[in-house]
């Protein structure tokens, strides 16, 4: 197991009571939410954001140094999931750590991958690829979630009635799946 993942697990709790908390704020203020689709989300190293956006950065920082060790050396020990090839999958992190920066209530919605792009290394002055396994320390930044199911509506027509839309005559599903749930707080 990779040290650092059950080094972030505090932090990772501390995350998820302020996402839950937030989750219960927006449910109860019956507010509008924005939901993002993306193939991608670059979200990059989440110890570092994680620390900053629950004010603790600094603190942590220096605790550490007194141990002797050193944060920034901690932050490169985590695998950086290379979930995308650039521009949207990065825009689409940015936009959602923009909502949470700025308290909008949002979501992001994406294919969660198993591997990232793939890792490069020379071997015998070749160069080789193979798959990134991201996932292999684990992810101590998500939680799943196996009593989750959505119904999924395919086709259909949308149909005016007054101020109101509804979607109609769809075929639909129940789905069941992993959702790892990822709080970008």
């Amino acid at each position: 197991m990779n040290g650092l993942t059950p080094r972030c697990l505090p932090f990772a709790d501390r995350m998820v009571e302020r996402w839950l908390r937030s989750n219960r704020a927006q449910l109860s203020q019956e507010v509008r939410q924005v939901y993002y689709l993306s193939m991608e989300f670059l979200i990059g190293r989440t110890l570092s954001n994680a620390l900053l956006s629950l004010g603790i950065y600094d603190d942590v920082s220096s605790a550490l140094a007194e141990m002797g060790l050193d944060l920034e050396e901690l932050i490169d020990e985590e695998n950086d999931p290379g979930l995308g090839n650039g521009g949207l999958g990065r825009l689409a992190a940015c936009f959602l750590d923009s909502l949470a920066a700025l308290g909008l209530p949002g979501r992001g919605y994406g294919i969660r991958y198993d591997y990232g792009m793939f890792k490069q290394n020379i071997v015998d002055g070749r160069q080789k690829e193979s798959p990134d396994y991201w996932l292999e320390y684990g992810n101590p930044w998500e939680f799943e979630r196996h009593n989750t199911r959505y119904k999924v509506r395919f086709g259909g027509r949308i149909q005016q009635e007054g101020k109101k839309t509804r979607w109609i005559e769809t075929e639909e599903i129940i789905a069941e799946a992993l959702r790892p749930d990822h709080p970008r707080l």
